[in-house]
Formats: C-alpha cells, structure tokens, sequence
C-alpha cells in the first residue's frame, strides 16, 4: 500500500519537500480519487483488506472486495410485441485490466475483463438502464434465443416466464 500511495502521490503532484527535507501534502483529506489508470493497483495493495468507500450514492462504510463473479439473475418475460429482459446490474467500475461491480452489500467485487468479455458489452447496458430492463424486438427474438441467450445462460442464472 505504501508503494501505490508514494506513486499516487508523485502522479498527482500531491507532495512537495519542505527545506527540513521532509515532506508535506496538498491533499487536504483523506480521501483518494481512483481512475482507471489506477484502480487496478489501489486494489491490488489493498489484499484483503477492509476500506472505506464513500460515493455521492452511499454513506462512508466499511466495504471489502471480492475477486470473483457474483451471479446475477436474469429474467425473461415472453409479451405479445417481444420480450423483456429484466435484471438488476450492480453498478460497474472500470480498471484497465478488471470490471469492479459496486454491489448493494458492502462488497466490489473485482472480475477479470477476459473472463466477462462475451458480456461485458450487455452488463454495461443494463448497468445504465435504471430500470434494469430492455425489449428484444419480436422479430428479433430467434436471434436473440440462437445467438446471445446460451452466452447469457453460461454466466447468469437465466429465468424464463410468460405474460
């Protein structure tokens, strides 16, 4: 943690060395402003550590993180002009090498880009939708049950219902 706080510092200008030759800060807080160039690293030291976390969203709290992929429910509602695919997508945080998915319980969990790839392009969909939901064209749903839906089903836990 040291060492990404030092390179933290040295790239945002924040320190300067007092004539003592000791070092003083113009950050006024403690808080740090993670971005894509450093997110990565920040959790990378972090380990397994607890951190506090605070979003315009969310009280400061205590949040720990997680490297895997939680698994998330899909559901399918068959209408009369298509299909209705609702799912609740925590929100999404991007590293250069990992997604971090901010959930609801105190937890980000950290997943490998690769290993999300297929999806990837869908969850941040869904993740912008603040209802969670999008309409698959009747015209458009044998492609979406030949080609998207079996990716779909190999990462979340699919549910389908009729209206």
């Amino acid at each position: 943690m040291v060492s990404f706080l030092t390179s933290y510092a040295e790239e945002t200008n924040a320190c300067f060395q007092m004539a003592s030759g000791l070092y003083g800060s113009y950050l006024d807080d403690r808080y740090l402003t993670l971005t894509v160039q450093n997110l990565d690293e920040f959790f990378l030291a972090l380990g397994e550590q607890g951190f506090y976390y605070d979003t315009y969203l969310t009280e400061e709290d205590c949040w720990h993180c997680r490297r895997e992929m939680p698994r998330y429910e899909m559901e399918l509602l068959r209408k009369a002009d298509g299909l209705e695919v609702r799912m609740q997508m925590d929100a999404i945080m991007s590293g250069r090498k990992y997604l971090y998915l901010v959930s609801g319980q105190n937890v980000i969990y950290q997943v490998q880009k690769e290993q999300i790839e297929e999806v990837r392009d869908f969850m941040e969909y869904i993740a912008q939708r603040q209802d969670g939901t999008c309409v698959i064209a009747k015209e458009d749903i044998p492609t979406f049950c030949q080609g998207l839906l079996p990716v779909l089903e190999e990462h979340f836990d699919v549910k389908k219902r009729k209206h």
